[in-house]
């Protein structure tokens, strides 16, 4: 395994994780901005793809050397021990809490249009898909429970076929690159242009053309994301681009293209191709860009990037099943006639603050813990000693 650590690449987790967050403030809680002004906001599912790409670069990076050669049955279990530790916990933790608060959003009232979608995202009778990860399987008509474990499920999957992918991806050369690239390339317009349209379903709706699928055809999509990731990891081996990427005018120039693409709506599938570049130029950058990258509120912020993505939404449900109750504002998300921006950024802001103080919690008290606790039989040096607990 490569213990070299590219802490360059943690806040990236980090702020993805944050504007995950506010994209679903913006749906859950109430409207953040004008999609007639800029489509930023309601594009924010895209971080989630960018997840899957990280994740595909880092996991080629931790592991790559150790099943370039093969994959054998003993280092084959402990790499997939560390990816249960580094996982399942606080999945199971947060799975626990959203049974725990579904009960009381659905004994309390529920808006009519909530109806379906809080009734079926909240059924305790989708706890045991949950809890064996295979929820996105094309199993429901959305993702239910802690619905962004909707990724860790398809992520699971991936995690078991990724040592098996090794062998393929460094063998050859660039023939065999550019063979990579089309079928992931083609993964992602199959899912986009073929089969979220003809046979995707989300609340028993159909769907457009759209990436956004996280009940059907989520496994495809994230396996998309991995290769790609995947990919982008052998172009950086290879050093490709990094006479120009190194530059923080590079690294400032992707960040905008790809706050731009979500601004003005391009199709999808081009703001996903800028996430390699993202990612190399942020492992390239040697400047200031790497410097601020490199600061403890940034690490420390990509620390808790997964807790920050795991814990917000039942943080959400624990509040819409108290409201009523305590007589307390209660959300309506989407619903919202006429909206007050001022007020969805007011919400939006006391959200991610108690979100990020729950994420610091779950990451020092369970994260870490319980990562140690699982590990701790293993003969080589857990990955926490070289950095990778953040991974």
């Amino acid at each position: 395994m490569n213990y070299s650590y590219l802490p360059e690449l943690t806040p990236l987790r980090g702020v993805a994780a944050v504007l995950v967050v506010l994209f679903h403030s913006q749906i859950f809680i109430y409207p953040l901005v004008d999609g007639h002004a800029s489509l930023l906001m309601e594009k924010g599912w895209l971080w989630v793809d960018f997840f899957f790409v990280l994740s595909g670069f880092i996991l080629t990076h931790v592991y790559g050397d150790a099943f370039r050669g093969g994959v054998t049955r003993a280092a084959y279990w402990k790499y997939l021990r560390a990816r249960f530790a580094r996982v399942y916990p606080l999945h199971f933790f947060t799975l626990l809490w959203v049974i725990a608060a579904g009960m009381l959003v659905l004994a309390g009232p529920i808006a009519a249009e909530w109806n379906r979608g809080l009734r079926f995202i909240l059924d305790i009778r989708t706890a045991p898909a949950c809890l064996l990860l295979v929820q996105a399987l094309y199993l429901y008509p959305t993702a239910p429970m802690n619905t962004v474990s909707w990724s860790l499920s398809t992520e699971w999957w991936m995690y078991l076929l990724f040592p098996l992918l090794i062998p393929l991806l460094v063998a050859g050369g660039r023939g065999r690159r550019w063979i990579w690239l089309g079928v992931v390339a083609g993964l992602y317009a199959a899912v986009k242009y073929w089969l979220v349209p003809q046979f995707g379903m989300h609340l028993w709706q159909r769907q457009p053309a759209t990436l956004n699928t996280i009940n059907d055809f989520a496994f495809l999509r994230c396996a998309a994301g991995f290769g790609l990731g995947m990919l982008t990891y052998r172009w950086f081996q290879l050093g490709f681009l990094r006479r120009l990427l190194q530059r923080d005018l590079a690294f400032w120039f992707v960040v905008l293209a790809v706050v731009l693409s979500l601004h003005f709506d391009v199709n999808e599938l081009l703001t996903v191709a800028l996430f390699p570049f993202l990612i190399l130029a942020t492992v390239y950058n040697g400047a200031s860009a790497s410097r601020l990258l490199s600061t403890r509120p940034a690490q420390r912020l990509g620390d808790w990037s997964f807790s920050i993505y795991m814990v917000h939404m039942p943080i959400f449900f624990t509040y819409r099943g108290l409201a009523p109750l305590l007589g307390l504002w209660v959300p309506n998300g989407f619903f919202t006639v006429r909206p007050d921006y001022r007020v969805g950024w007011f919400a939006a802001c006391v959200f991610l603050a108690v979100t990020l103080a729950v994420a610091a919690l779950c990451y020092r008290w369970l994260e870490v813990p319980m990562r140690k606790y699982l590990n701790r039989r293993r003969t080589s040096p857990p990955l926490a000693l070289a950095g990778w607990d953040r991974s």
